[in-house]
């Protein structure tokens, strides 16, 4: 990744914009950590994914004067939903089944009878000739068109008390298990942050990571935002569907 990076800076350079992409949260992180020392002068450097608050993004340098527009194209995949009740796994295997790779597909975003891709736009018509079926599912595909999706159709906003920023105490709070079941999670090696798997229960959460569990859901903590007399601490989280 990081060799396609500086490269896309050098381009840059060369005044091309040049994106690298989809990247997950932690491969942002490293990206981010890099900008300094590769963005040429007269560079510029965003991410986007589509999305409001997309978790996969793009990487795009950009010459300082330029606009930025980014090579995403939004795909609604739809299906009778009398019929399958589809996931987002079914979704993703099924585009990934057609061989193109993963940095070309960024989130997709699951409803009823219905998911919205964001994908590299070269591979994007390529995938509506070839996608048929996703499971059992038959599908057709338009273009998103302007394809923000709704927050309040596709997330909930929460706000837990925990006792402390402890991994195994968030865990428990936002998924609502005991906190037993919580450690049993963390130690099988199911929980992650940020995409990076945690095995520790006693982990300090910063309370704005991306949590996820195999098998269960996925959470954005949006932050702590107080303190109960208690001593309690406030999180505010968003919760996928």
């Amino acid at each position: 990744m990081t060799a396609r990076l500086t490269d896309a800076a050098r381009l840059c350079g060369f005044g091309r914009p040049c994106f690298v992409g989809f990247l997950d949260l932690h491969q942002q992180e490293i990206a981010e950590s890099l900008m300094h020392k590769i963005c040429p002068r007269g560079c510029k450097v965003l991410m986007d994914g589509g999305f409001p608050e997309a978790e996969r993004r793009v990487v795009g340098f950009f010459a300082e004067e330029d606009e930025p527009v980014f090579p995403i194209t939004g795909l609604k995949i739809c299906y009778s939903s009398k019929f399958a009740n589809l996931t987002h796994r079914d979704f993703l295997g099924a585009l990934l089944s057609l061989g193109i790779k993963r940095e070309t597909v960024g989130d997709i975003v699951v409803s009823e009878g219905e998911a919205v891709a964001a994908v590299l736009s070269e591979v994007a018509p390529f995938i509506q000739e070839n996608l048929k079926t996703v499971g059992r599912a038959g599908v057709y595909i338009e273009t998103a068109g302007d394809f923000c999706y709704n927050n309040k159709d596709n997330v909930d906003l929460v706000k837990v008390s925990v006792a402390s920023n402890r991994i195994d105490a968030i865990l428990a709070a936002v998924s609502r298990l005991s906190r037993e079941k919580a450690v049993r999670l963390i130690a099988e090696g199911r929980v992650r942050l940020n995409h990076l798997t945690v095995t520790d229960k006693s982990y300090e959460v910063r309370g704005t990571e991306l949590l996820s569990v195999t098998g269960l859901g996925r959470w954005r903590l949006d932050g702590f935002t107080g303190t109960s007399r208690k001593g309690r601490l406030f999180l505010s989280v968003k919760a996928f569907r």
